[in-house]
């Protein structure tokens, strides 16, 4: 009770401003877009009389966190989840690896066995092939095409003369050949003594005699080594006496048959147009030659067998 009946006035009402935090969690949301609730709840405030600096500290806290929020979910989904991705992509599974593993341990290997066996030379190549070069053995006379120590092309060059015309008198016979090349045919036999002219296209001398033009090897016509202008028909058993003079025979156990054997082969292959290479290394694959020792083979063959 009061006395007198007197009441106490109740206090003024507060004024009710809008809180910052819905200005807050809408920046760190929209980012920006926060403005619009920090400008509008800042006038209800100024109106009401009260600070309106807590509704811009939420706003700008709030675009704060919205870039946090963002720098955050991009780190996640672009290094996290796509590098997994990635690495998903590029690593094989155990099961992968295990599969592989037993697929190339199932697979046949690769055939070797085929391939000629050479002791002591491989196969020369068609651009860097060339004839192993051997001493005549004693009583055995060089052949046609160059075994026995008869120059390679690329050694028959002679500068002092080569691109003029030349004149000599052949100290040895020589072949007449079709084309510069010590495996071309023979057109005809060239004596010892001959007067030729003719020009000079390096290691070879372009003449025309007895109504044939050809080459003929300066090398030979000069007498440097010894062309032979016969051979051949069938001479067996010079055939074997001289091809196992060869250095690649020294050791060897085949037989007189063997080798005639091996060097018919040799002469189908010539006959067909095989060159001494082309000729050795199929001769290592059907017969257990080796590589030198089927070149001597066919080298001789063309001589006294082919």
């Amino acid at each position: 009770m009061y006395p007198d009946g007197h009441y106490p006035l109740p206090p003024p009402p507060q004024p009710r401003v809008p809180s910052p935090r819905p200005t807050f969690w809408f920046s760190t949301l929209f980012s920006l877009f926060g403005l619009i609730p920090a400008s509008r709840d800042a006038k209800a405030a100024e109106e009401q009389g009260q600070p309106t600096g807590p509704y811009w500290v939420a706003f700008v806290g709030g675009v704060l966190a919205n870039a946090l929020l963002v720098v955050g979910i991009f780190a996640f989904f672009y290094l996290g989840v796509f590098g997994a991705w990635s690495d998903n992509d590029n690593a094989k599974t155990d099961t992968e690896v295990a599969a592989d593993a037993s697929e190339s341990s199932s697979s046949p290997p690769a055939t070797t066995s085929a391939a000629p066996s050479y002791e002591s030379a491989s196969p020369p190549t068609a651009t860097t092939a060339q004839s192993p070069t051997y001493s005549p053995p004693a009583g055995g006379a060089p052949t046609s095409t160059g075994q026995y120590g008869e120059p390679e092309p690329a050694e028959q060059t002679y500068s002092a003369t080569e691109g003029q015309v030349i004149s000599l008198v052949t100290v040895g016979d020589a072949h007449l050949r079709a084309l510069p090349d010590k495996n071309s045919a023979s057109l005809l036999v060239i004596p010892t003594g001959a007067s030729l002219t003719g020009l000079d296209i390096g290691g070879w001398i372009k003449v025309s005699y007895q109504g044939q033009t050809g080459y003929v090897s300066l090398a030979a016509a000069r007498g440097e080594f010894a062309e032979p202008t016969s051979g051949g028909g069938g001479d067996a058993g010079t055939f074997v006496d001289v091809v196992i003079s060869y250095p690649a025979f020294v050791g060897s156990a085949y037989t007189t048959t063997e080798l005639e054997s091996y060097g018919m082969s040799a002469c189908d292959s010539l006959i067909n147009g095989g060159t001494y290479e082309e000729t050795a290394a199929s001769l290592t694959t059907t017969t257990p030659l080796t590589y030198d020792q089927a070149l001597a083979v066919a080298q001789v063959a063309d001589v006294y067998l082919c």
